[in-house]
């Protein structure tokens, strides 16, 4: 079977590059940092003798558009451009490597468009943190000296190259003549994008994310993986509900070869899938704004109980619309203040900072707060849970023209234009554990 043509989906601008082969159901597979089919086509096309299966270049890799800076999430919604961009409304998911955070993002977040997810070597946070001892222990500077051995490796330097692969793949860096055919085809992504992709997954944890998770789960992983500890594979399958975690006996993270357990995984996915629902979950992944105006109390007595109705109608009408600009849903509005919803944290903190100019405007300060979380979809279109509960809670520590978000906001615009201060970790009254919150710099 020859490599399918390209086809591209547009997303905001940003041309990614996909290919479609097989027949049956759809398989979506978002690959590690910069692999493109190329590469992997002789195991790829093994999946596809069963199922439809879908493979897209990455934003900044292969034939894909690059960018001079790219987020992490909007890496994660080019998964859904290329699903709308082929009429794939549901599939199966595979991710791999740093694909896999982005893939867990998506299921948890678009439960309606996924059948179930495949993981293979990868990880819920690339770092070790405080709290979680799995993952790579460097610090910001020492990173930078690995993420610039990545970058030579990239750019063919013999040196950076040999260590790359040691470390990726012992068992092939080991085959005799491996290197001398490997320098002339690793090349699919520019230096410069693998910075920007390697950066990016200094910051990247999604551990609060994966009790959202509501599709069949199966993890794979190599005991002896030096990149993606088998530690981190096993803290994925412990916190996604219902997960399955296959082990297999090898020292490497990179595979040229298929797994059959990878392939195994897939297809199991797809015989069972007949028998599961993939209806639209009450419960979905989303981002929640809070806002308040800022000492409305003395406010309004000041202004009097008509022109403070007047001000609170203008500050309705222009959060509605700035709220519906940025895609969001305005759930309700609340007297001195909304809750809004939003697919991605980054439109919503760049509404906040468009309300916070517009409400200074009226002379209504206001404070915000953001949390991404699991929330409930009531029957009235209102929203709960413990998502909104922290939300409201973080939006409680802003003060005067301030926006808080938590942890998990921050980490998922990782890469974007936003910058953040950090506020510590706070008790927030009703939450079993203390949260990491962070202002916004304006």
């Amino acid at each position: 079977m020859p490599i399918p043509p390209i086809h591209y989906a547009d997303n905001n601008g940003v041309f990614i590059a996909y290919r479609t082969f097989g027949e049956g159901d759809d398989v979506i597979m978002t690959s590690s940092a910069t692999l493109t089919m190329e590469t992997v086509w002789p195991w790829v096309k093994v999946v596809g003798e069963s199922a439809r299966v879908t493979w897209y270049d990455k934003r900044g890799t292969g034939a894909s558009d690059g960018a001079a800076n790219f987020s992490f999430e909007e890496r994660v919604d080019d998964i859904r451009a290329v699903m709308d961009a082929a009429g794939i409304q549901c599939a199966h998911l595979y991710g791999a490597s740093e694909g896999g955070p982005q893939s867990v993002i998506f299921a948890a977040s678009h439960p309606d468009r996924v059948k179930s997810l495949t993981l293979y070597g990868t990880y819920p946070s690339f770092m070790k943190r405080r709290d979680h001892p799995h993952g790579w222990d460097m610090t910001l500077s020492e990173y930078g000296r690995f993420v610039d051995r990545i970058v030579a490796s990239t750019a063919g330097d013999p040196e950076a190259m040999r260590w790359f692969w040691d470390l990726w793949a012992p068992t092939l860096a080991a085959t005799p003549g491996f290197f001398e055919v490997i320098s002339g085809t690793s090349r699919t992504t520019s230096p410069g994008a693998t910075r920007l992709i390697w950066e990016a997954m200094y910051e990247a944890d999604v551990r609060s994310l994966l009790p959202a998770i509501q599709v069949p789960t199966t993890v794979v992983h190599c005991t002896g993986d030096r990149v993606a500890s088998i530690e981190g594979a096993r803290y994925l399958a412990k916190h996604i509900p219902g997960a399955k975690l296959v082990e297999i006996d090898s020292n490497d993270h990179f595979v040229l070869n298929v797994y059959p357990e990878i392939v195994a995984a897939i297809h199991d996915h797809i015989a069972s899938s007949g028998n599961r629902s993939t209806g639209v979950s009450e419960r979905r992944l989303l981002t929640v704004l809070f806002t308040d105006i800022v000492n409305s109390t003395p406010t309004a007595a000041r202004a009097g109980d008509r022109a403070w109705t007047e001000l609170l109608d203008r500050h309705d009408a222009i959060a509605r619309g700035l709220v519906a600009s940025h895609q969001g849903r305005l759930v309700k509005t609340t007297g001195d203040g909304l809750v809004a919803t939003f697919e991605g944290p980054s439109r919503a903190v760049s509404c906040a900072s468009a309300m916070h100019q517009a409400m200074a405007e009226l002379g209504l300060p206001i404070r915000a707060g953001i949390h991404v979380g699991e929330i409930e979809i009531r029957s009235d279109d209102d929203i709960a849970g413990m998502g909104v509960h922290i939300a409201a809670r973080i939006a409680g520590l802003a003060g005067e023209s301030q926006t808080v978000v938590s942890r998990t906001v921050k980490d998922l615009v990782v890469g974007s234009a936003f910058r953040f201060d950090d506020l510590g970790e706070h008790v927030l009254k009703g939450v079993d554990e203390p949260w990491q919150c962070y202002t916004l710099s304006e």
